[in-house]
């Protein structure tokens, strides 16, 4: 049977994770099986935060990624729970003993089972899949004078320029692009992202029984 290696990256949170006593562990499991599903990993931590304070926000965290990490690694390779739980376990890297595969083992499985942890990583995956993701966006205004010949004159008219700075992530790396933009821009712009939202609504109206996950604005 393959092992699923955890990148070191991850290891703080799986550390803290196993090193949760059995009644904090299901005080957490309880937090995450009381919250729905969302695009906002933040949200999401800081509600089960609330009702499991012992925990600090940053390793709360941590356990979340790692969690989310592994439910994308399960999906990509499309295993069972419990063959993907002995996987994790058997991780050479991970060491992970007997005694404590009896308790970690049926953890693992609860936690992985949540749909708050489970659905959200996997539509959070569904949402970064694609090549080229935004993850900013503002408008920048500047006003430029027209001198005539002689710049030693005082300006005869200014010009207004509006640049829309994207921020995105591509093949991993974050880029920004500028892109100028006049009146006549900005209208068709505004126009795209209104006919934009009516399609979104429509779709929406078509599947009226499924929550629709959505991330809260970024814009600047």
């Amino acid at each position: 049977m393959a092992t699923i290696r955890i990148p070191e990256s991850a290891r703080p949170g799986w550390e803290s994770f196993v090193a949760l006593d059995e009644p904090l562990a299901e005080s957490l499991r309880s937090a995450f099986d009381s919250q729905a599903p969302t695009l906002d990993i933040d949200a999401l931590v800081n509600a089960v935060s609330t009702r499991v304070p012992e925990i600090d926000r940053p390793t709360l965290r941590a356990v979340v990624e790692t969690l989310m990490g592994l439910c994308v690694a399960r999906t990509s390779r499309d295993m069972d729970l419990p063959t993907f739980v002995k996987s994790v376990l058997g991780s050479p890297n991970l060491g992970v003993s007997k005694e404590q595969t009896a308790i970690v083992g049926p953890r693992l499985e609860a936690f992985l089972a949540c749909d708050s942890i489970a659905t959200t990583a996997k539509a959070i995956d569904l949402q970064f899949e694609n090549r080229t993701i935004l993850l900013g966006s503002r408008i920048l205004s500047d006003v430029r004078p027209v001198f005539r010949d002689l710049i030693r004159d005082s300006p005869v008219a200014t010009v207004v320029i509006q640049t829309l700075k994207l921020t995105v992530q591509e093949d991993g790396e974050v880029k920004q692009l500028f892109i100028a933009l006049d009146s006549e821009d900005i209208s068709r712009l505004q126009k795209t992202l209104a006919r934009a939202r009516e399609k979104g609504d429509a779709l929406r109206r078509l599947i009226p029984k499924l929550p629709v996950l959505e991330a809260g604005p970024e814009d600047e």
